[in-house]
């Protein structure tokens, strides 16, 4: 009895092993050097930023690297002021990883300080009254893209060309040739707007 509750033990263990996913390897240096180059070279920051988080959810990177696309993905974050708790949280992180002696540690430091300066301002600045270009501008530094881009959408006005450009580039507006001329409340010039207007699976399209 025991033999045979042994043996099927066994082979239940040979059948976990042999479906187990497998152990992501680390990635080569060439491989990551050109992942950060595609990464930094994209055409706008958001989809920077984007390509930092799918390098870091990969699972495949050293601490070395991990520490290097933190610093990056932070950096990005604070220099266009998209998401500056995630920022702060990145940069904090790669400051961990780091140590004394790393030649990023006073950089890090750096970051973190112009970082959480931004927050400290951006978070003010919702406290108060502003226009919704304003409070745009000020949930997104916040980390709040999602909540930022329904407000315009339910308001039919007009986002700026900057606003345009990161409200395309994180799939909120989407481009036909069917976009109708009423979509938007305009007061000014708009050629911004040409051929553009809200996608159907906001920040999927």
């Amino acid at each position: 009895m025991w033999r045979r509750t042994l043996s099927g033990l066994f082979c239940l263990g040979i059948v976990a092993c042999e479906t187990a996913p497998p152990v992501p390897t680390e990635m080569e240096p060439a491989a990551f050097e050109q992942a950060v180059g595609e990464a930094r070279d994209k055409p706008h920051p958001w989809s920077t930023i984007q390509a930092y988080t799918d390098l870091l959810d990969s699972g495949r990177l050293s601490q070395g690297q991990r520490l290097e696309a933190l610093f990056a993905r932070g950096s990005a974050r604070r220099q266009a002021r998209i998401n500056l708790p995630g920022a702060v949280q990145d940069l904090e992180e790669a400051q961990a990883l780091a140590g004394a002696d790393s030649p990023l540690i006073e950089n890090i430091a750096t970051e973190i300080e112009y970082a959480k300066t931004d927050w400290g301002r951006a978070a003010g600045k919702l406290e108060g009254l502003q226009t919704l270009p304003e409070w745009f501008n000020s949930k997104v530094a916040m980390g709040g893209l999602p909540e930022a881009a329904e407000r315009y959408r339910e308001s039919d006005l007009a986002p700026s060309p900057d606003q345009v450009s990161l409200l395309e580039a994180a799939g909120y507006l989407c481009r036909t040739a069917g976009a109708s001329d009423e979509t938007w409340t305009v007061t000014e010039e708009a050629e911004h707007l040409e051929g553009l207007e809200w996608c159907e699976n906001p920040g999927v399209s």
